[in-house]
């Protein structure tokens, strides 16, 4: 593919996975804000409006200019390797990182006109270990193994934002439960 059209390409997929984008949070909003969570792989990922107002899984909440600001730097960035530096030399970089520029306009839409991002879709499945294992410490190790596998590269931390990402949404529906620490052992629903 020439370089001139490959680029000419991207921008077209970019500006439709971005309309895709809001087009899926408008419906998700529409037909999901403050109707609970509707399953769409039993115990793998369901649909749940959420509003995002920090950045992976609502860290570092309330920093909307800071995250519009970084944001609007990196896309800056990502656009000037893909359409004139070496990005455009590696077919697999280049149309990656068109998507990852297309979920950061997404977001960065979100964020300048709503003040957070919309996210509907949630994996579940770290939920539906707890509730096989209820009141009891479930190590990182038992979680990284049943959801990656045993031989996987996954991190500690990949579980550790999960779950506070799971505390959050706990503490806002007012659950009867909650997610304890067994410091250096795992977690526990209690």
């Amino acid at each position: 593919m020439k370089l001139k059209n490959k680029k000419i390409w991207c921008t077209v997929m970019i500006v439709i996975i971005v309309a895709i984008d809001q087009i899926t949070k408008y419906f998700a909003k529409a037909c999901l804000y403050g109707k609970g969570a509707k399953p769409f792989i039993k115990g793998v990922v369901e649909f749940v409006y959420a509003q995002n107002t920090g950045v992976a899984f609502s860290m570092f909440d309330g920093g909307r200019w800071f995250f519009v600001a970084l944001t609007a730097v990196v896309l800056l960035f990502c656009i000037l390797y893909m359409y004139k530096g070496k990005g455009q030399n590696n077919l697999w970089l280049f149309w990656s990182l068109g998507v990852i520029v297309s979920g950061a306009i997404g977001n960065l839409i979100d964020r300048i006109y709503l003040g957070y991002v919309i996210d509907f879709i949630n994996p579940t499945f770290v939920m539906e270990i707890f509730m096989s294992n209820p009141k009891q410490i479930v190590s990182k190790e038992f979680f990284i193994e049943k959801i990656w596998g045993y031989e996987s590269d996954v991190e500690y931390n990949n579980i550790e934002v999960y779950i506070s990402f799971l505390r959050k949404k706990l503490t806002a529906i007012s659950a009867p439960v909650q997610i304890k620490t067994a410091r250096g052992i795992g977690y526990s629903l209690e």
